[in-house]
């Protein structure tokens, strides 16, 4: 059967599944301005929660300004990250 770019291919529900999760932690994720807020007042700093995910410090600094989102397997350990910071101040 050919597939067309108006029928795609089926996804299978495990890779739907995962995309719907993927989905709802960027919408958790706060707001960039507020993201860098939880993590400067928690006195910590860009290259230690790049640390943290694994990933570069000028990443982290794009999802605080806005000009990118955290891929969906790093998103999930920032919305976690920022959750502990957020409580810890």
């Amino acid at each position: 059967m050919l597939f067309s770019p108006c029928f795609p291919e089926p996804v299978g529900h495990s890779t739907l599944d995962a995309e719907v999760q993927a989905a709802r932690v960027q919408r958790q994720l706060p707001r960039p301005e507020l993201a860098r807020l939880i993590r400067r007042n928690a006195g910590v700093s860009l290259r230690t929660v790049a640390g943290e995910l694994g990933v570069t410090a000028p990443a982290v600094s794009f999802w605080e300004r806005g000009l990118r989102r955290p891929r969906a397997e790093t998103a999930e350990r920032y919305l976690k990250l920022l959750q502990q910071l957020a409580t810890a101040e």
